[in-house]
């Protein structure tokens, strides 16, 4: 029982790890029944299981290399295939212009997930994170309002740059508290101004306001 329990214990990061693969997986199929917010909120939920499983390996000590790649292909899965199916099917309605752009999505998130591997820690990220990336997407399908097909996508070529592009963009709990108090404060104001206009992209605006964050600070430096 006991050898059971540890064994557990050892695994338990994994388990949530590959359930973020899980929850990409049943996207896709939501995806292709045609139950979009679904499969948008399961790409939210999976990004909450992104997180958690990595405070869980580093809070319990049983950070590994296997959970390391399982993090990696599980982001692939989830993040970028889910991600571009879901992005192919309801933003683009199948279309050829759709097919590129969902494609660029997922080749310039395998370029950012390969090269997060490599590099060593650090205190901020290279790179728009793919979550992000998916994050934007999947708010934009829960808002249900495509302004598009063109502008949308110009603004995904746009965040495939960002992704594989040497912007940084900060880690929120590696910033020093007046960074971090200027961060939310700012982003607060732009997802007020945003609810003024229009509630619904309200939570686009949240990922929108980190994904151009990063591109205009590099602008400055």
């Amino acid at each position: 029982m006991a050898k059971n329990m540890f064994s557990l214990k050892k695994n338990i990061a994994n388990i949530v790890t590959v359930s973020n693969a899980v929850f990409g997986i049943a996207s896709i199929f939501f995806t292709i029944a045609g139950n979009y917010s679904y499969a948008a909120i399961l790409i939210f939920l999976a990004i909450a299981l992104d997180i958690l499983d990595g405070e869980i390996a580093r809070g319990l000590n049983i950070t590994s290399e296997l959970g390391s790649q399982l993090d990696s292909l599980s982001d692939l899965v989830t993040f970028g295939v889910a991600t571009a199916v879901l992005a192919y099917v309801f933003i683009f309605k199948t279309s050829l212009l759709g097919a590129v752009v969902s494609a660029t999505l997922v080749l310039c998130g395998i370029y950012r997930l390969a090269r997060f591997n490599v590099l060593t820690k650090q205190k901020t990220f290279t790179g728009l994170p793919i979550p992000a990336m998916a994050a934007i997407v999947s708010s934009i399908v829960i808002a249900g309002n495509i302004i598009s097909q063109e502008l949308m996508a110009i603004f995904f070529i746009l965040l495939s740059y960002l992704m594989v592009s040497k912007t940084t963009y900060p880690i929120v709990k590696h910033m020093r508290v007046k960074e971090r108090k200027l961060f939310f404060v700012f982003g607060f104001i732009v997802v007020l101004f945003v609810f003024a206009f229009g509630a619904a992209f309200t939570l686009s605006a949240v990922f929108v306001y980190y994904a151009l964050l990063g591109w205009v600070v590099s602008r400055k430096q």
